[in-house]
């Protein structure tokens, strides 16, 4: 089943239907415009849209390979995960209204 992690309302005088991506910088203790250091690491705990709340934790970026063409190299994993509070499964934070309980 679909999960909405709750906007933070605060940060821009409106909130939208669930959190964005600035919404989840926001509640990892960062700027809504700063990008996610490469060693971040952290876990936290947010509420949902439906009065629960979820674990959201960050991993470590992995280095794009050495080269001159390392720009294209960079790497575009997912790196800020929500778990499902049904099936306690792994989401991408920005995944989480696609998320099928199975």
């Amino acid at each position: 089943m679909a999960f909405k992690i709750l906007p933070v309302a605060k940060v821009y005088g409106y909130a939208g239907q669930y959190a964005d991506h600035h919404d989840i910088k926001v509640y990892l203790g960062l700027r809504p415009n700063q990008k996610l250091p490469h060693d971040m690491q952290k876990q936290v705990t947010v509420p949902l849209l439906d009065g629960r709340e979820t674990a959201l934790y960050v991993v470590p970026s992995t280095p794009a390979p050495e080269g001159p063409r390392r720009w294209r190299n960079k790497s575009s994993a997912h790196r800020t995960f929500a778990l499902c509070p049904d099936c306690l499964k792994a989401v991408p934070a920005g995944r989480t209204t696609q998320h099928k309980c199975k």
